[in-house]
């Protein structure tokens, strides 16, 4: 059972970046290599400094999941002065559409190297859509005599599940810097979990004077009707949220200022003000990197793992809290300032269990008992005493705040 709310234990935080402990000759030797690093410890400075100046530039095809990413890639391009044509830097879904009808694979097989940046996402847009990507990742897994392959991620989950199933793993020299501990890599003060979406309200108001203070916060979840209904209780809580989805969506485009604050996030790594929660769902998943020093709060509203990793991975500094959906009823808690340190009758209390919406694996409200025990947990002290209320003499319950 994982702990509900705790303080991290922090083992080792190192100082280098993939850079300075990759042994890029070993990569090179290889036909097709896997390149595993958490989030944060430079793989994409890795490729620009260290792996594409063995290559002819106009030879080299950089591959990745969105057109937020391929953004960061130009910048990143022109940033170590290693310059790629802009037209060989694409989306998966791009490449995909122009190797479409080529049997020989005459387009793909014409480039020295093909980095292929999330390539988790390759496999998961290739199930997602039905293998409409099929082509891209059938060739980027096979040996070739002339191309090199070098594939980079953070969070293997979904490309071992198709290595595995296709057996390929003998094929793909596979390099795992995960548990480096030379690397750098962010920390989190604190980790929580919620249960569902409706928890986060009392986390964002447990941070009110955080957010007061100029502090800021990072909401992932996965869709757009979910990200509007976290707009609407950061409203209704007096924030300032702003929505960030795909470019690409014609259904439902990004307005003039929600491009202006994309732009602005993306060249500066700052959420320009006055907003102060950025709300992001997959194609932001990637592609963003996050500098601003005021976000130090990140809540995920999904149980994927990968997603979790690639969200809080967006923010490029250490935070104060993580808050992590979780399928285990052991979630976080928070109890609002006006049921502390008074007499809770037994409608005080039905009150309080509809207002902060727990719900158990039946979908049911979770009842007193099992409420006091995940808020003891998060550190409330429950006291039954009986208290004359209105003449009358009744059981009640006093909640405070362990010291």
């Amino acid at each position: 059972m994982k702990k509900l709310l705790k303080v991290n234990e922090i083992k080792s935080v190192g100082t280098k970046y993939l850079s300075a402990v990759i042994n890029i000759q070993e990569v090179l030797e290889h036909e097709t290599s896997l390149i595993i690093s958490n989030c944060g410890s430079g793989k994409t400075q890795m490729v620009f400094k260290k792996l594409i100046p063995n290559f002819d530039k106009s030879k080299v095809l950089y591959l990745c999941d969105t057109s937020n990413l391929v953004n960061a890639i130009t910048t990143s391009n022109e940033k170590y002065n290693c310059t790629i044509d802009s037209e060989n830097i694409m989306t998966y879904a791009k490449a995909s559409y122009i190797a479409q009808g080529d049997n020989e694979n005459v387009w793909l097989s014409k480039y020295d190297l093909i980095v292929c940046d999330e390539v988790h996402s390759l496999v998961n847009y290739d199930n997602k859509y039905i293998n409409r990507l099929q082509k891209i990742l059938e060739y980027v897994t096979m040996k070739h005599e002339n191309t090199k392959i070098v594939m980079l991620t953070a969070t293997p989950f979904y490309f071992d599940v198709y290595c595995n199933k296709y057996n390929l793993h003998k094929k793909i020299h596979r390099l795992d810097f995960r548990e480096n501990e030379e690397l750098f890599k962010y920390y989190n003060k604190r980790i929580g979990y919620i249960k569902n979406y409706t928890q986060s309200q009392f986390i964002l108001y447990e941070y009110r004077e955080y957010f007061a203070n100029g502090g800021k916060c990072l909401i992932f979840t996965d869709y757009i009707d979910n990200m509007k209904q976290f707009e609407a209780r950061c409203l209704h809580l007096g924030l300032k949220p702003i929505l960030i989805w795909s470019k690409s969506n014609k259904e439902k485009p990004l307005n003039e200022e929600q491009i202006k604050v994309l732009n602005h996030l993306i060249s500066t790594g700052n959420l320009v003000d006055p907003y102060n929660v950025l709300i992001i769902n997959q194609a932001t998943e990637s592609g963003i990197d996050i500098t601003d020093e005021k976000v130090g709060l990140c809540i995920c509203n999904t149980l994927n793992e990968t997603s979790q990793i690639q969200a809080r991975g967006r923010i490029r500094n250490n935070i104060d809290f993580l808050c992590n959906k979780s399928e285990y009823e052991d979630i976080y808690v928070y109890i609002p300032d006006e049921y502390l340190d008074r007499a809770l009758t037994k409608d005080l209390k039905d009150e309080l269990i509809e207002k902060l919406q727990i719900r158990n694996n039946d979908n049911k409200l979770i009842k007193w008992t099992k409420l006091k025990d995940l808020a003891e947990k998060c550190g409330y002290k429950f006291q039954d005493k009986r208290s004359r209320v209105n003449e009358k003499q009744l059981r009640v319950t006093i909640i405070t705040r362990k010291e």
